[in-house]
């Protein structure tokens, strides 16, 4: 599951043209299952992506709506 996440946040860099080195927090929320994989994993996700900052829970209303496993996930990422 953690590798998917990892997946689909790249995915929406390139969605947003982010360029590739950019640092980002990154805000998830969606199916419980998906985010006890990404707790276990965190340090794995967050340096793959190059998230600076890494949180669970609420994200804005903007946030980038996918699936991982068929399970929820929504992605709010920024550059810094």
């Amino acid at each position: 599951l953690a590798r998917d996440v990892v997946r689909q946040v790249q995915q929406a860099r390139r969605d947003a043209d982010l360029v590739v080195t950019d640092r980002i927090n990154l805000r998830l929320s969606g199916d419980e299952a998906v985010l006890d994989a990404v707790r276990i994993h965190q340090d794995y996700v967050a340096g793959q992506v190059l998230a600076t900052e890494l949180s669970l829970g609420e994200v804005p209303a903007d946030a980038v709506d996918t699936e991982v496993e068929g399970l929820a996930l929504r992605i709010s990422l920024s550059s810094i």
